[in-house]
């Protein structure tokens, strides 16, 4: 079935991520402040056994008239929710295309979407319309390489509760990793000054362990 793009324009704003981590990062356009600012958080659970209880988004209008719009995943309970609205995440998420496929398939009171994935990319379309592209963050081969950091384009003019879902479930995946923040120049080179003491430190004291 063919599908219509929304027309891609000069006009459509880049939301970009300001930090490496997925579930603890900022979501502003740069080039236009006064557009909505997402954040998004987790919570894990507490002991020795680190376990994602849940992923939050929180949509942050700005102006005189500020609301804060909230949607969640709760990976203990396995539900997703909106603004009051909650369905188990085994009704409203379809796994589509082949054994290796990141495809879904989301049921939504507002509609149906399709997630379709590709080199890090991810676009969700309602029907035959596109809403959303959000490209994961590309780390480079090397700790110290330049790396690109995540971005999100709203295609379409929807509600501020609709962008919220539709973060949750294009991020789904990302949501479930845990990124690193890469180390700078100066920090791989102070490091590896405190590894490399470390080591002549421990040869000076096995050495002498061994002479007594």
């Amino acid at each position: 079935m063919s599908t219509t793009a929304a027309p891609e324009s000069p006009s459509v704003p880049m939301y970009t991520y300001k930090r490496y981590d997925p579930s603890n990062n900022i979501i502003q356009c740069e080039e236009n402040p006064s557009l909505p600012v997402f954040t998004t958080t987790q919570t894990m659970s507490k002991g020795l056994m680190k376990i994602l209880r849940s992923t939050a988004v929180v949509c942050e209008t700005g102006g005189d008239k500020s609301v804060k719009i909230q949607g969640e995943i709760d990976w203990k309970n396995k539900t997703i929710a909106v603004e009051g609205v909650s369905k188990a995440l085994s009704a409203a998420k379809q796994k589509i295309g082949g054994t290796f496929s990141s495809d879904t398939e989301w049921t939504w009171p507002s509609g149906k979407y399709t997630i379709n994935h590709k080199s890090g990319e991810w676009t969700v379309r309602r029907a035959d319309r596109e809403l959303a592209v959000y490209t994961s963050l590309k780390l480079g081969v090397f700790r110290f390489s330049k790396h690109a950091m995540a971005t999100l384009k709203f295609l379409a003019e929807i509600s501020h509760e609709e962008k919220v879902f539709l973060i949750l479930i294009l991020m789904f995946y990302d949501f479930q990793k845990t990124v690193e923040e890469p180390m700078s120049l100066k920090e791989l080179a102070v490091e590896g000054g405190v590894n490399a003491a470390v080591t002549v430190t421990g040869n000076v004291v096995s050495g002498c362990c061994v002479v007594q």
